[in-house]
């Protein structure tokens, strides 16, 4: 996409361009639809710019001069065929850096600029805006991994017997068998007795 001049111009003023090259070599315009542009070059990274976003053109810095203090602009940067950026990348006057807003068409974007207001990182009301930029390709950043879920309880251990052994009876195809032949031994005498007993009753009756 190729912007023209006259589409970012204010109403009966004239649009100030600069066009240098990119970190590549390849041509960079920027327009301002007030004032003038000058300075516009290519600069170091600032020392808080994220490390993990990147900045395939560079840095630049310019600045818009022979504004009316307090007077907002709109700036324009039409980048080479093809470079398709995301995201603009700005720095504050308190040095803080972030991506700004910006309307991202192919390879031309723009922002808004406020004289001492945001996006003027000297932060003073002077008619004069000053601003170090950079466009993002593939700026987006992967956020942290979620917490993991709770693991779940696990479920109760089998009952254990009074004295201490598993209670568990052993069916087989012959028959079926207890699992445990102490209490075998002492409740069979009882079972019989008690069976001499019964019959001894109903004889007398």
């Amino acid at each position: 996409v190729t912007v023209n001049v006259a589409d970012v111009v204010e109403g009966g003023g004239s649009a100030s361009t600069s066009t240098i090259n990119d970190l590549n070599g390849n041509p960079i315009t920027l327009i301002s639809s007030a004032g003038t542009v000058v300075g516009f070059q290519l600069v170091a990274a600032p020392a808080n710019s994220d490390p993990a976003l990147t900045y395939p053109n560079g840095w630049f810095d310019f600045q818009v001069t022979g504004l009316t203090p307090g007077q907002s602009v709109t700036i324009t940067m039409q980048l080479f065929n093809g470079s398709a950026p995301d995201s603009v990348y700005k720095c504050d006057a308190a040095g803080s850096c972030g991506q700004f807003p910006a309307a991202i068409l192919s390879d031309a974007l723009s922002f808004n600029l406020t004289d001492g207001g945001v996006g003027d990182s000297d932060g003073v009301v002077n008619g004069v805006i000053t601003d170090p930029v950079a466009p993002v390709v593939g700026g987006g950043v992967t956020g942290p991994a979620g917490p993991a879920g709770p693991t779940g309880p696990s479920g109760p251990s089998g009952p254990s017997g009074s004295d201490g052994k598993n209670q568990e009876t052993e069916f087989k195809a012959t028959g079926c068998s207890v699992g445990n032949p102490e209490r075998v031994g002492i409740e069979l005498p009882i079972l019989l007795l008690m069976s001499l007993l019964m019959v001894g009753v109903r004889r007398r009756t």
